[in-house]
């Protein structure tokens, strides 16, 4: 029996899944503490052998394929003129290739601009502004501003017109620079696919490199994608199964979003927003998460929690949480708080990625019904993940409950089939799918085996 071996390099734990080739069965799957402090590939090898050790079968070794977002994953800043148009578009670019995108530069740049883009320190720089053949005076001005900002690999997707001037400017301060289509060619249509594929690529080939976490050349030849990039991934191959999902990711930092949908615009006689929603989606709440970030949970979400636990208990809970990222919990009191804290966590995130229903009226006028944002409502499959979930017996009822708190304006899945990730494999999904995209979608599949397939009203 040969295994593949598929690898994902967590901040906290490396986590390792054998799949079977060919039929994409699940072998076994173990974790170890990353070790990024000396090399994280004596964290691999630890968890590879918990993952081969006391098999009934002996497996060869075979492919091995690894996902990372050690040492803070992808960092990325999105540049555009317009905040509604191209730097909207250039965020969704770089979030769909599993980045995180920690500013959003638009406008005419100014020194402010250009302090903070030094302050944050990108990897990497997704430069976009104008349509093809539109604005290009203030897109030349804005390179100019921020050619020599800060040493990063640089993506061009903007007027084409202008494009290779662009680049000429950002790429005289010595820097690496790359163009590719632009992600608005024309109002009203966008194209992220070659700058998403762009930034996927330059992490692998510049960024991943440049964090210090190994020496050893297996890494960099079997890291293929950051983990994010990976679930989306795994969320295509589901959709492709069931006709559209969402996966809902929750972690100690941040609860991300990822659906794929044939048909994210809202139905006739609503208004969808002005730039397209997109089939493939990737949001990231980075004030949501159950442990660095539970005091923003608590603040953003005070009354909900405080009515269902003491208000003085959970403060101190929450801020001891924060304190300790790996506190795990044990006692049925730990297990209540996390469960209030992640559907606190899901609620609002799905709220967020999802659009809202929005009615105006003048007078003489009919009223106007608009979508500010994808319409998830008819979405048949909601899937979740991270630690909270994968452990929690009532995870379905956490993520029942996020959706039944939203309001009818709200376009999330009303009555999604809800699975759990149990045995944490998505991501091992995602990159399988680049040796064997059949034997992929089986072990996506696996992630549904055993989850509650009831379907669930959305109470208003």
């Amino acid at each position: 029996m040969t295994a593949a071996v598929l690898a994902d390099f967590g901040s906290t734990f490396t986590k390792i899944t054998l799949v079977e080739l060919g039929s994409g069965r699940l072998i076994s799957t173990a974790q170890s503490p990353t070790t990024a402090t000396s090399d994280v590939m004596l964290g691999f090898h630890a968890a590879l052998r918990q993952a081969t050790a006391g098999l009934e079968t002996p497996v060869e070794i075979g492919p091995k394929r690894a996902a990372s977002s050690a040492a803070g994953g992808l960092r990325v800043a999105a540049v555009g003129l317009i905040e509604d148009l191209t730097a909207a578009v250039a965020r969704q670019a770089a979030l769909n290739a599993g980045a995180k995108v920690g500013l959003v530069l638009h406008g005419n740049l100014t020194t402010e601009d250009r302090q903070a883009l030094r302050d944050y320190d990108p990897e990497v720089i997704l430069f976009c502004g104008g349509t093809d053949g539109g604005q290009e005076q203030r897109v030349l001005a804005n390179a100019t501003a921020i050619a020599d900002a800060v040493d990063a690999h640089v993506i061009v997707a903007c007027n084409t017109r202008i494009a290779e001037a662009v680049a000429a400017v950002l790429s005289a301060a010595g820097g690496h620079v790359e163009v590719v289509t632009n992600v608005m060619p024309r109002i009203g249509a966008v194209d992220i696919e070659p700058a998403r594929a762009a930034i996927s690529e330059a992490f692998v080939r510049h960024v991943i490199r440049g964090k210090g976490l190994t020496e050893a050349p297996e890494f960099f030849r079997d890291v293929i994608m950051p983990t994010p990039e990976a679930v989306l991934q795994a969320t295509r191959l589901l959709a492709e199964i069931n006709g559209g999902v969402a996966i809902l990711d929750i972690g100690g930092a941040t609860t991300d979003v990822h659906t794929v949908t044939k048909n994210p615009g809202s139905g006739p006689g609503i208004e969808g927003p002005l730039v397209p929603v997109l089939p493939v989606l990737r949001s990231v709440q980075g004030d949501l998460g159950l442990r660095s970030n539970a005091i923003s949970v608590l603040e953003t979400d005070n009354e909900w929690l405080n009515e269902r636990n003491d208000p003085g208990t959970l403060r101190e809970a929450a801020e001891m949480r924060s304190e300790t990222p790996d506190f795990t919990a044990r006692t049925p009191s730990e297990w209540q708080v996390d469960e209030a804290l992640a559907t606190s966590c899901a609620h609002h995130a799905l709220r967020r990625h999802c659009g809202t229903l929005l009615v105006t009226s003048s007078p003489g006028r009919p009223a106007r019904i608009s979508a500010d944002g994808p319409d998830l409502r008819e979405l048949p499959l909601l899937v979740g993940t991270g630690g909270i979930l994968v452990r929690s017996p009532q995870a379905e009822s956490v993520l029942s409950e996020a959706i039944s708190r939203c309001e009818s304006r709200s376009l999330v899945p009303r009555r999604p089939r809800i699975a759990i990730d149990r045995d944490y494999i998505l991501a091992a999904a995602g990159l399988l799918a680049d040796i064997d995209r059949d034997a992929a979608a089986r072990l996506a599949r696996h992630a549904l085996a055993g989850s509650e397939n009831t379907r669930r009203p959305l109470q208003t």
